[in-house]
């Protein structure tokens, strides 16, 4: 086989000779001698390469080889010359005899040995710097082929070591290496120690390699020769030691696939290994190769299939996959020792400019230079003088140094300023001058870290060279640097520290030129949180009140596209996907230049030659690759599939990774709300969330535990989604929950960037509801076991620290505790107390929750801050109050006493406001029952003003009674706690009894009066108290109730006994205190001696000293006033605390029913899994393909197109109940909000129940369907409708917002304005006749549309009601929905009427007119489409022959009322043919057609006359008289002929009561359907529905019904058809439309007309009269109460059916039928009648520069204007357009000839306009993506991507679109046509070609789509069906596509424009069909057109580029711009 590789030896290199240099020496040429050297060394080239094909043996041919490598070596340019004569090819010839060379011994294996080296060492000589010969290798003989050769003929393992080591010395072109395997030790067992210490030892000689391809033959021949068990594992070994060596190796050997071929071995054959070291070395080389990506989309698809097969999940590959993931590496440049960019400036500008200027590179350093051999990062160089003008270099110890001709000594940075192993951004910036500033500044990762001032440089006259890389003194030399480059830009400006900064954050895989109008996009999550923690998180210079400083303004302004420069300002803009072959050089030279990108041409001319080792590695990481295949939904079906906590870490591992640094892929998770499925796949999967799991979430968020410092929440989406759903921490173990919530400490208290993550991230990102709010809910719940609850409470803290503000903080955390401190029982009686069944929330915890809150809250205002927030906020005094209680806890109590204390200290009038609250009162009254010795503490605390920190130490003699006010509160609880152990003492007969309490009881009383004691001995201000009366008296009153109770003379001594003497020890004290008032003394003595008296000589107490009972607790009546106040106060705390209480009630039940809809809305997200589950998706699943009817309607409304359904792929179908239940649902009723009771203006007296509370409460009564709105909409009008689909009538909402229309099926709005479900509604809100509520499906989401979308609508009636409203979009589709009344109807239309007179006024596009679903008439106000004007114009152009009787009869359908919404209303059309018998249709003779005069019950003289017999016979009994009893149309007959074709299969089922009708009685037979509504007598009087001319697939039983089986045994499929229709259901269509366009039809039309809209519909003559209640008016279904009688009725409707409504009065008038009858009144010839008749334009129309890609149609100007490649005019709007095919992949907005906005990376590669506003772009990368563009009257259009679509696996190249039909088409590369919906933006079908797919074109009247390759040409219907194709010869390449599309044309023309210049028209039809066989539809050429040869061109003709048919005009234009028009005569 090699052999015939071999060409005759008359190579070019003898037809081309080398010029030689000669000498003339007396008329004579003389060769010099180094000419006379060279051609020796040819002829000696020339002779052994011939000898060497006919050497007689071995070593002659081991001679010959030897003296061709001594020539190769001696002289380099010898290479050329062996390559061209075909040196390669006989050099691997040879090598392929000695696969069959004998090895068996010693002398033979040496002589192959011989043999082998010296083959090698000529390759490698030849190969070795040579990329001509290495390009011309590759092409004449192929690294696959040699490796055939090399590979043995038998299965011997002898010289195989030899070969490997020969391989490896090829691979780096060192020849030393040849022993390396046959030297190596020899091993056995598991002993790799010696081998590892070989490879070590060879390290210096296995560096970079030359020739890699050498090192995937090593791999693959190892594999193929040896078996798994033979493996070796050094060959393993070495091959993972050469791509460890250096990223340049991985990136070579990943580029040539060697990951894939490592990764086919490992996942099949790893486990065969022999032994475990080889399983690993084999298993490390992949991760390793991996690491820089995976080249091809093939792999990538291979490499994820093969983790998840059969939904589960292979955890080795998934491992691999993750370790590929993590991998984030840029293409770049590989600078490898003598190695440059040299590129010329062509500007002719000086340089440096005038401005300044900024150069910016992204390098990555493997070894630094030596001293004596700078590295040039960049350098510019002057031609005169030679010098430099800039340069910046990398010195030896990883410095810079910046040297300028100005500069007296270079700018010299610190060592190591440059790390080697990571890549660093470098920026030189220098300003022509700046005064206060240094005007030359160097950048390390946006740094600034040197700078000086120096005199800026002379601008150098041009030309200037640019320079990267090794100083060209030293090319020469072998200069020891390594070290790549991503990117590099110089921009003719200085720019600031911040775009430097920002130029930084976009990263080293940022490809463009900083010109795209939302830069923003191109920052992943860590850059932009890091940018914003530079602009917003330090505040300490602000420029403005704003807080925003100017840096932040800077970089603001650059993110929204006003970067500061533009592209002219951008001198040079280098990146590796600008390499490309060097166009001036041959194609074999192998000599490769990288593009300058700057500039705003598509190309400017000027390349970067690249010397030396250079080599540019294009990777595609991961992450790319998963964005082509579908995005993140791909790691999110991994997870789905996870079943172990290993495999769900590599899976989150895989998402994060993939998104971290994507910033497409992070776009395209968040389009698909991606974070709300993770967080629903991970509830489910909460059980494998271990540590590990855990850590990668949070570390994606940005929260890495191990380093707090450094937490940020870098994902603010993925955070909302993730980091808080308490409700999915709930659900994991406690360990992770106690982890979850410390989180909060970490960010807001830990972090270095708290102060941002509280500002920017917590408050301002998740103020609603709010973060704390949410918090409290979840703490108020049992979500978290009690375990968790100090968790929770430092959780919560912690973020009331970082946010204390009023609303979000302050408030709700008063108002939970207010509410949850004291139970509601204690309270008023009330019916808030009731609980809901459904309730969770935590009631056993409750009171220890808010307390311990409680605590916390007091730690956070022991702050003054806080306090002072709090106190600024709202009345604290009050708040004490409420929060105290009537009944506290000690804890409470104390905790409330500390926080009086705060404010007593802090604020210098809170004594005087807690006075005239009552305060002290109230306290006195409530402290009593509360008393321990924490109350004790704190009481003590606040009476000496103590801090907390003092409270345990003893009281000093300076000890000074803060606030005496405190001392009755206090007396009053040692008062109650000694009456409490007196009773006790009584009851117990003085004996002392057991009692814990008792005990505890005595202690604190013990402790009160051994505290007064000691106070009063140390303290003086003490003893001062007791001057003031109201203290006094607390303690006479004290010892007068002891007395009165006997206290005091106790028979027995006990305990208590001890107490009273203390007492009056303390009493005594206070009485000889000298200061004491003499009043106050003698009072005291009084009280003092009567305890020595018995208590029966005791006088009754006055009254004024008799007790009262006041809730529970006994005051003095010589406290009678406070008493009164206390009372009034502490009624009004139980009132204020039930306002609390329902108000969070109510707020509890509002987050409940918001957490549920949003549960409920998270479940409903499945179509991600269309994304992974289509047919051309990663995983497309294995079932059947279901299709159903699409809603959209191309041209008069017509509906044939399929769509998949898609809800088949939905494994995971949400359920309608929530898992598990939250919270109580309380009674709505009994929540009543009144006035806060910390309101300033609270009316203490009464509080009015409709008072509202300041932080207002709202119930959203929407909340079911707020989350369906889009981001910002507002709603504004809902109405309860019923929308008709078929017979189905679903109850639902019609939704108006501010910017969108929705309708959301299965919800209403019930009577006080709630949105319920509709099975949940009352029945009174379903108002609507006929409304099922079956089939509701709970998952549906909204449907909606913009205004902008809104085209028109039509008032309709609905089951005779005029209650309807159809609307129609420009999407194609339609509404057709019923209100309950007409007013309700009306207030839509109003509404509707002033948002399309709007959207005109406002849009640009309004001189534009939006057509109407029929009518080309409507404009964009929304006339109603019925109007009278309106239908006599569609007559008047019927009448002409401008449009066809199908669109007539179609108009008129819509004008009556007649909608395919309604199956009850279904448009109707004739039975126009009665010969269903012949073979061929005879359209020319009258008795092929039915008669249209008479209605098909009396087509017949029987059936005419049994109709006169009935209408006669009812006339007679009285009854209201007809002919038919059965109707012509109704939703049955529409069902029967639709049957096959799905919904309509369920609307027949549901008619006929679930099940098929009876076989014989389903449509099955055209032939008999027709004798059935005309002949039979069975009262079928049916006509036709319009897909009886346009579906073929209604005839067709594509979803496999199982319709029964008829009477002969056969089970019912397709419809059998005529059989002129030979068997198939297109040609049957075709056949029909022509003779419904016939002539016969057109000239007796009228009279059908007349019978079902005009004059005749009631035409008792023409026996035409129906069932009256057919009739519109004859029910009014309004009018009827009784349920029963309204179903009837509704029954009847649909079986009678509905007789259109009467539009004609007078008879119909003709059709002219004048001329050629195909074409228009007037119009004599048509292309598709009279091709033969066009001739071209004698010049062209219109000329471009750079050829024609495309035709655009200037409806204005009315003129048609070619496009150049890669551009397109916008439609409707000439002065716009759009161009693509820019070094930096952008696409560009024109307006005006202005560039209005640049989009960056979007890497198109054709593109169409389906409308005005859409762009449907094919892109390089395999997707179809779709842009809109957005209008407005303030502002410029701007592009917007709005979807990403993905099937194709190789470059899209084509693409066409069709709004009429809401269609995509799109070929690929990869021999692939894919059908995309446009509405949807989703995958619909694939057509499939041999080869590439370059051209597609869709028919926009019969949807027909034709695609062609290099070798086929096809059409297919819409729906995929194949029509017909074509072989193309290889001289028949077709470049472009075109239809002919009229309406009225019977006959379809398909253009083809091809290479050589010619246009052919073609056809397609079945007429060679045979008899009795199924069509065969073949293309026939009607006519080939030439284009005529222009003068200048001389025998070439340009391909033909494009082709556009405008009427009966077609255009073409070509590659060398000349447009041309081919017309008919006049």
């Amino acid at each position: 086989m090699f052999s015939s590789l071999l060409t005759p030896l008359k190579t070019a290199f003898e037809e081309v000779r080398s010029p030689r240099v000669s000498t003339v020496i007396q008329g004579t040429v003389e060769e010099s001698p180094e000419d006379f050297a060279h051609d020796v060394r040819v002829e000696i080239i020339r002779r052994t390469v011939e000898d060497l094909k006919v050497a007689p043996n071995i070593a002659a041919q081991i001679e010959e080889l030897h003296q061709i490598d001594t020539v190769l070596r001696e002289d380099a340019s010898m290479k050329q010359v062996f390559s061209e004569l075909d040196g390669f090819l006989v050099l691997v010839s040879v090598l392929s005899t000695l696969r069959e060379m004998d090895r068996s011994s010693a002398e033979s294996l040496s002589t192959w040995r011989e043999y082998m080296r010296v083959c090698f060492s000529v390759l490698c000589v030849a190969l070795s710097s040579s990329p001509r010969n290495q390009t011309i290798f590759e092409k004449t003989v192929g690294w696959e082929t040699l490796k055939q050769a090399l590979h043995p003929a038998s299965p011997s393992n002898v010289g195989l070591a030899s070969l490997w080591g020969l391989l490896l010395s090829l691979a780096f072109n060192d020849m030393k290496l040849e022993s390396f395997f046959v030297d190596a030790p020899d091993i056995s067992n598991d002993q790799t120690a010696p081998l590892d210490s070989h490879i070590r030892h060879s390290h210096e000689r296995l560096t970079s390699l030359k020739n890699p391809n050498a090192v995937i033959a090593l791999f693959e021949l190892h594999v193929e020769i040896m078996s798994p068990r033979q493996a070796s594992y050094l060959v393993f070994r070495t091959i993972e030691r050469i791509v460890s060596i250096s990223h340049r190796n991985q990136a070579m050997l990943n580029a040539l696939g060697l990951g894939g071929s490592v990764f086919d071995y490992v996942s099949k054959k790893v486990q065969l290994l022999p032994t475990e070291s080889t399983k690993l070395v084999v298993q490390k080389l992949l991760r390793r190769l991996l690491e820089m990506g995976v080249p091809t989309l093939d792999q990538a698809r291979a490499l994820f299939q093969n983790v998840l097969r059969n939904s589960a999940v292979d955890s080795d590959a998934l491992t691999l996959l993750r370790s590929a993931s993590r991998a984030k590496w840029p293409s770049f440049f590989s600078f490898n020792h003598a190695s440059a960019l040299i590129l010329p400036d062509t500007r002719g500008k000086a340089f440096p400019p005038l401005a300044g200027f900024t150069y910016m590179t992204w390098i990555y350093v493997d070894r630094y230079p030596l001293p004596d051999e700078p590295m040039i990062i960049f350098g510019a160089r002057s031609s005169s003088p030679s010098r430099w003008i800039v340069k910046l270099s990398l010195l030896s110890e990883g410095d810079l140094e910046c040297a300028t001709p100005s500069m007296q000594e270079p700018l010299l940075t610190n060592a190591e300023i440059v790390r080697k192993g990571r890549w660093t951004h470098v920026t030189l910036v220098h300003y022509p001058s700046r005064s206060s500033s240094p005007n030359i500044c160097l950048y390390v990762d946006g740094h600034e870290i040197q700078s000086e001032s120096s005199v800026f440089p002379k601008p150098s006259p041009p030309p200037t060279t640019y320079h990267i890389g090794c100083d060209p003194s030293l090319l020469d030399f072998f200069p020891q640097s390594k070290w790549s480059m991503a990117t590099s830009h110089l921009i003719g400006c200085p720019l600031s520290s911040d775009l430097v900064l920002l130029a930084h954050h976009l990263g080293p895989r940022y490809i463009g030129n900083f010109q795209d109008a939302a830069l923003y996009r191109f920052l992943t999550y860590e850059a932009s949180t890091s940018l914003n923690i530079h602009m917003f998180g330090n505040q300490s210079s602000f420029s403005s009140k704003s807080g925003i400083t100017d840096g932040a303004k800077v970089i603001s302004k650059a993110l929204a596209g006003d970067v500061g420069f533009n592209e002219d300002d951008i001198l040079l803009s280098l990146s590796p996907y600008g390499v490309k072959n060097d166009p001036d050089e041959d194609e074999n030279s192998g000599v490769q230049v990288v593009t300058n990108a700057s500039g705003v041409q598509r190309s400017n001319g000027v390349v970067a030659s690249m010397l030396g080792d250079v080599y540019v590695a294009q990777l595609k990481c991961l992450d790319d690759s998963v964005r082509r295949m579908g995005g993140p939904a791909i790691a999110l079906k991994i997870i789905q599939c996870c079943t172990t906590s290993s495999d769900l870490e590599n899976g989150l591992g895989i998402l994060f990774d993939v998104i971290r640094t994507s910033w497409q892929n992070s776009e395209d998770m968040e389009r698909l709300r991606g974070y709300d499925v993770l967080s629903s796949l991970l509830r489910a999967k909460s059980s494998l969330i271990n540590q590990a799991c855990f850590e990668v979430i949070f570390e994606s968020l940005g929260i890495n535990f191990s380093n707090p410092r450094g937490a940020t929440i870098v994902n603010t989406v993925a955070y909302r989604a993730l980091g808080l759903d308490f409700h999915l921490w709930s659900l994991v173990n406690p360990d992770l929950q106690t982890v979850y919530w410390s989180h909060f400490e970490v960010l807001l208290e830990q972090s270095n960037f708290k102060r941002f993550n509280s500002k920017h991230r917590i408050a301002r990102k998740f103020n609603s509801p709010g973060v704390l709010r949410q918090a409290l809910f979840v703490y108020q719940t049992d979500l978290y076991p009690p375990e968790q609850i100090h968790r929770m409470v430092d959780a919560i803290a912690v973020l009331a620290r970082s946010n204390w503000s009023t609303d979000t903080t302050i408030k709700p955390l008063i108002s939970y505790l207010a509410a949850r401190l004291h139970s509601p029982e204690t309270g008023l009686s009330s019916p808030l107390s009731l609980r809901s069944h459904l309730s969770h929330i935590d009631r056993v915890h409750a009171h220890e929750k808010a307390e311990q809150l409680l605590v916390a809250l007091v730690s956070i205002l022991s702050t003054e801050t806080f306090l002072a927030k709090l106190n600024a906020s709202l009345p604290l005094s009050r708040i004490l109050i409420l929060l105290l209680g009537p009944n506290p806890s000690p804890v409470v109590t104390s905790q409330v006493l500390r926080i009086t204390a705060l404010q007593l200290r802090t604020f210098s009038n809170s004594s005087r406001k807690l006075e005239l609250l009552n305060f002290w009162s109230v306290l006195k009254v409530i402290l009593p029952e509360s008393w321990d010795p924490l109350v004790h503490s704190a009481a003590f605390d606040l009476l000496l003003g103590r801090t907390e920190s003092a409270s345990n130490s003893q009281i000093s003699t300076d000890a000074v009674v803060k606030y005496p006010q405190m001392l009755p509160p206090i007396f009053a609880s040692l008062e109650h706690g000694l009456t409490k152990l007196l009773e006790r003492s009584m009851l117990s007969g003085g004996l002392e009894l057991p009692n814990a309490t008792s005990a505890a009881s005595e202690t604190v009383t013990e402790a009160i009066i051994e505290e007064f004691v000691n106070m009063h001995t140390a303290s003086r201000t003490f003893r001062e108290a007791f001057s003031f009366k109201l203290v006094m008296t607390e303690l006479v009153s004290l010892l007068q109730t002891l007395t009165s109770k006997g206290a005091f003379t106790l028979q027995e001594r006990n305990s208590i006994s001890g107490l009273l003497d203390r007492l009056i020890h303390f009493a005594n004290l206070v009485c000889a205190d000298d200061s004491l008032d003499f009043s106050h003394k003698q009072e005291l003595e009084s009280a003092l001696q009567a305890t020595h008296l018995p208590p029966t000589s005791l006088s009754p107490a006055p009254a004024s000293t008799r007790r009262r009972s006041i809730l529970g607790v006994s005051v003095s009546d010589r406290r009678s006033i406070s008493e009164r106040n206390a009372q009034k106060t502490l009624y009004k705390v139980a009132t204020w605390r039930a306002v609390v209480i329902s108000t969070e009630k109510q707020r509890r039940r509002k987050m409940y029913q918001d957490m549920r809809e949003e549960l409920r809305a998270l479940q409903r997200l499945t179509q991600w899994l269309v994304l992974v589950h289509h047919e051309r998706s990663l995983w497309p699943q294995n079932t059947t393909a279901l299709w159903r009817l699409d809603e959209a309607e191309g041209p008069y409304r017509v509906r044939k197109k399929l769509e998949p359904e898609i809800d088949k792929l939905l494994e995971n179908k949400a359920t309608d109940s929530l898992t598990r239940e939250l919270l109580e649902i309380d009674d709505a009723n009994s929540v009543v909000v009144v006035q806060a009771p910390w309101d300033e203006s609270y009316n203490f007296d009464v509080a009015e129940e409709d008072d509202k509370w300041e932080d207002e409460l709202i119930d959203d009564k929407h909340r079911k369907i707020r989350h369906e709105l889009e981001p910002g909409d507002v709603i504004e009008v809902v109405k309860n409708v019923a929308r008709i689909v078929g017979v189905d009538s679903s109850p639902g909402l019609f939704i108006l917002g501010r910017t969108h229309l929705y309708v959301r099926d299965g919800l209403v709005e019930s009577a006080d304005g709630e949105v319920v479900d509709a099975r949940d509604a009352p029945k009174d809100v379903l108002q609507v006749p006929g409304t099922l509520l079956a089939d509701l499906d709970p998952n549906i989401r909204a449907r909606r549309w913009s205004f902008e979308a809104l085209a028109g609508f039509s008032t309709r009636t609905h089951l005779f009601r005029d209650v309807s409203l159809e609307i129609y979009f420009r999407d194609s589709r339609s509404l057709l929905c019923v209100f309950p009344n007409k007013l309700d109807r009306q207030a839509v239309l109003s509404k509707l009427q002033k948002v399309m007179t709007k959207t005109a006024a406002e849009s640009s596009a309004a001189t534009a007119t939006f057509r109407s679903p029929l009518l080309n008439l409507v404009s964009a106000t929304g006339r109603i489409y019925q109007n009278r004007p309106e239908i006599d114009v569609a007559q008047r152009r019927w009448q002409a022959r401008e449009i066809s009787n199908f669109a007539y009869l179609s108009i008129i359908n819509q004008a009556s009322g007649r909608t395919p919404n309604d199956l009850t209303q279904y448009p109707v059309f004739p039975w126009i043919l009665k010969d269903y018998t012949s073979n061929t249709l005879d359209l020319s003779k009258p008795e092929t057609f039915r008669d249209l005069n008479w209605p098909m019950g009396a087509l017949t003289e029987v059936r005419r006359a049994s109709a006169e017999a009935r209408y006669s016979s009812l006339t007679d009994i009285g009854e209201p008289p007809f002919h038919y009893g059965t109707h012509f149309s109704s939703s049955m007959i529409t069902s029967h002929f639709l049957i096959r074709l799905p919904p309509f299969s369920k609307h027949f089922k549901v008619l006929q009561g679930g099940d098929f009708d009876l076989p014989e009685r389903l449509f099955v037979d055209v032939q008999r359907a027709y004798e059935s509504a005309a002949q039979d007598s069975r009262g079928d009087v049916r006509e036709l529905i319009p897909e009886f001319f346009t579906c073929p697939e209604f005839l067709e039983n594509f979803s496999d019904l199982e319709l029964g089986v008829n009477a002969g045994g056969e089970q019912i499929q397709d419809v059998k058809l005529p059989p002129w229709a030979k068997r198939d259901a297109l040609l049957f269509i075709a056949l029909h439309r022509q003779a419904l366009e016939s002539e016969y039809v057109s000239r007796n039309l009228p009279t059908w007309i007349d019978l079902i809209w005009g004059c005749r519909q009631k035409d008792v003559a023409s026996c035409n009269v129906y069932h009256p209640l057919s009739y519109e008016g004859a029910i009014d279904l309004d009018s009827i109460d009784d349920p029963l009688q309204l179903a009837a009725s509704v029954g009847i409707i649909h079986n009678f059916g509905q007789t259109p409504r009467k539009i004609f009065s007078s008879p119909h008038p003709p059709r002219y039928m004048d001329g050629e009858l195909s074409l228009p009144l007037g119009t004599a010839y048509g292309i598709a009648e009279h091709p033969h008749l066009l001739f071209q334009s004698n010049q062209p129309i219109k000329s471009t520069q750079n050829g024609v890609s495309s035709l655009y149609v200037d409806l204005l100007s009315e003129k048609v204007i070619p496009c150049g490649p890669d551009s397109l005019i916008v439609p409707n709007f000439a002065h716009e357009s759009v161009e693509w095919g820019f070094q930096d992949q952008s696409l560009r907005l024109f307006a005006d000839k202005k560039l209005v906005q640049i989009v960056e990376s979007a890497y198109l590669s054709c593109a169409c306009f389906c409308d005005s506003e859409v762009l449907i772009a094919g892109t390089s990368d395999n997707m179809v993506t779709v842009w809109r563009i957005h209008r407005s009257s303030s502002s410029s259009p701007k592009l917007k991507l709005s979807h990403l679509m993905r099937g194709h696996e190789s470059a899209v190249q084509c693409v066409d679109a069709s709004r009429p039909w809401s269609l995509i088409v799109t070929g690929s590369d990869d021999g692939t046509a894919i059908f995309w919906d446009l509405n949807r933006a989703q995958y619909v079908r694939t057509i499939r070609h041999d080869r590439p797919v370059h051209s597609c074109a869709i028919n926009s009247i019969t949807g027909d789509v034709a695609t062609c390759s290099i070798d086929r040409l096809s059409i297919h219907t819409i729906n995929g069906r194949h029509i017909a194709s074509l072989r193309l010869g290889a001289h028949e390449r077709i470049t472009s596509l075109a239809f002919h599309e009229r309406e009225t044309s019977l006959v379809g023309i398909l253009a083809a424009g091809s290479a050589d210049g010619s246009i052919s028209l073609r056809t397609w039809n079945p007429n060679d069909t045979p008899l009795e066989e199924k069509a065969k539809w073949k293309f026939s050429t009607v006519r080939n057109l030439k284009m005529r040869k222009e003068p200048g061109l001389g025998m070439w003709l340009p391909t033909v580029t494009a082709l556009k048919f405008v009427g009966e005009i077609l255009y073409s234009g070509d590659e060398s711009g000349r447009m041309f028009n081919w017309t008919l005569p006049d």
